[in-house]
């Protein structure tokens, strides 16, 4: 799961340019914040402040919901399912979930230093257990099925996989954001007129562990 968010983070970062007419219009913080919203809760707020345009936020959310579906599909073989086939509607259904989720957590952001073109910015966030919620979807399925007492193969793993979508949509939906927190600090600079991180890939890296266990 963490994987998958590092991917789906890294793809959207590296598609997209940001650009800002004049000195940037909200602080390295502030610019923290947005990305975070954007990238974890899908939440376009304040997202013109890095001139990102409304379609170009549309054009992020699908490139994620798109990436993030694709993703688990490839990854489907290390979740306890052996490789059985998952739709393209199931790891939509899960994506979705997974942002459902990240909408609850409740982050903080301080800005640490800053001069006119770099800043260091703390952030604090809770997160979710998604590999437990994975995981124990997977068991629980597998158990579940094999109760069933199913004789035919082809019966048995599609019956796996749907008990498997259906509990780890639910396990997320229904997920809660950790009591502890984690902190990661970010290096920005003025990029285009924008505070940006000023390596967005180790951003997408640090901020996927971060919100995920």
């Amino acid at each position: 799961m963490k994987k998958l968010l590092s991917l789906v983070l890294a793809a959207a970062f590296i598609t997209m340019a940001f650009t800002a007419c004049g000195g940037p219009e909200i602080t390295a913080d502030a610019s923290c914040e947005v990305l975070y919203n954007l990238y974890i809760k899908q939440d376009v707020t304040n997202t013109d402040k890095l001139g990102i345009s409304a379609d170009e936020s549309k054009e992020i959310l699908d490139l994620m919901n798109k990436t993030a579906a694709d993703t688990f599909i490839a990854n489907a073989t290390g979740n306890g399912t052996n490789g059985l086939a998952v739709t393209d509607e199931q790891a939509a259904q899960v994506a979705q979930a997974i942002y459902i989720a990240q909408k609850k957590l409740t982050p903080k952001f301080e800005l640490v230093s800053s001069d006119k073109k770099t800043a260091v910015v703390k952030i604090t966030t809770n997160y979710i257990e998604q590999t437990t919620i994975d995981t124990d979807a997977a068991t629980q399925a597998v158990e579940a099925v094999n109760a069933l007492g199913l004789t035919d193969e082809n019966e048995w793993a599609k019956k796996v996989v749907e008990e498997y979508i259906s509990r780890l949509v639910d396990g997320l939906n229904n997920a809660q954001p950790s009591a502890e927190t984690r902190e990661m600090t970010v290096e920005m600079s003025v990029t285009d007129g924008v505070w940006l991180p000023t390596n967005m890939e180790t951003f997408a890296t640090n901020l996927s562990s971060s919100v995920a266990a």
